[in-house]
């Protein structure tokens, strides 16, 4: 029995990239700390410096605040970049790999279906599976993979 898909979609990201996903891993646990300390900065603004007119004590936090929103952006960003790096990686391997199969397959496969609509399936299927994690414009949006798929025999 074949292992799922998914499975070794993820196995595969995670092999090539451990590295990277650890950079990114890590990033992300410190933005999450710094988004977690907005909140009682906030709190503090409220409750100590406008009850108790600290102008001071204002300006302070609210600088505070603002660099904190500054390297959370920057950290957003850095994330980004990272995560479509990964994709491109991820398309570039699939790309090869898939092309490979097909260059095995027996030419009674290719006699049945256009090369054109076996190129335009794969370059579909990949795209979608490039995208995984990326925004989408439309949320709820499943992934449905093509009608034909490819026989991995």
């Amino acid at each position: 029995m074949k292992e799922n898909s998914l499975i070794r979609l993820f196995k595969i990201i995670l092999r090539k990239n451990y590295k990277i996903l650890g950079i990114a891993f890590f990033i992300l646990v410190i933005s999450s700390m710094l988004n977690l300390g907005m909140p009682q900065i906030i709190r503090i603004i409220l409750d100590d410096a406008i009850v108790n007119k600290d102008s001071e004590l204002l300006i302070k936090l609210i600088i505070l605040y603002s660099l904190i929103l500054i390297a959370s952006a920057a950290i957003r960003l850095f994330l980004e970049y990272i995560y479509s790096k990964l994709r491109i990686k991820l398309s570039i391997y699939l790309k090869t790999k898939v092309l490979k199969h097909l260059s095995k397959l027996s030419g009674q496969y290719y006699s049945n279906i256009k090369t054109g609509e076996i190129l335009n399936i794969i370059e579909n299927d990949i795209a979608i599976l490039g995208n995984i994690g990326a925004p989408s414009p439309k949320s709820g949006i499943a992934w449905r993979p093509s009608s034909r798929a490819i026989p991995f025999c």
